[in-house]
């Protein structure tokens, strides 16, 4: 993911409630909600969808 890209989505999900707290050992972005809901994500994603499908995956643990 390009890191513009990737700011971008930060700062969105930043406006929904979620942070990023950590990077794991493994590379992986440790996301979590303001309700207590953790999200992993890759932090150099390949996929061209992978944002969109972040969205998606965390809009769904806001619930």
């Amino acid at each position: 993911m390009k890191i513009r890209l990737h700011r971008k989505l930060q700062r969105e999900m930043a406006d929904r409630g979620w942070s990023a707290i950590a990077i794991t050992g493994s590379g992986h972005i440790r996301w979590q909600h303001s309700n207590g809901a953790l999200y992993f994500s890759s932090a150099t994603p390949s996929d061209w969808r992978a944002a969109r499908k972040m969205r998606a995956d965390m809009r769904r643990l806001e619930q």
